[in-house]
């Protein structure tokens, strides 16, 4: 059986990780590792007031948490 790549699942702006709970399930089905990432402050309630120091996380630290993601994933993840 071929090793399929681990898939790295991240979410839009203003939205949280369970946005990919049904392709998660239907890709786990298929036989690939589903890792769903929470973009640093994206945890809380939708209805929720913007957390602390949401106004300075910006793009690199974003790409911080989605490149060490990507490192603890097998070689091979691919990212959605």
């Amino acid at each position: 059986m071929t090793t399929r790549p681990d898939i790295l699942l991240i979410h839009g702006m203003w939205s949280q990780p369970w946005v990919w709970d049904a392709w998660s399930l239907l890709l786990s089905q298929a036989c690939y590792r589903c890792h769903a990432l929470a973009l640093p402050l994206h945890h809380q309630a939708p209805d929720a007031p913007p957390p602390e120091g949401w106004g300075r996380i910006g793009i690199a630290e974003n790409t911080d948490a989605m490149v060490q993601a990507a490192q603890r994933t097998r070689p091979r993840a691919s990212l959605l």
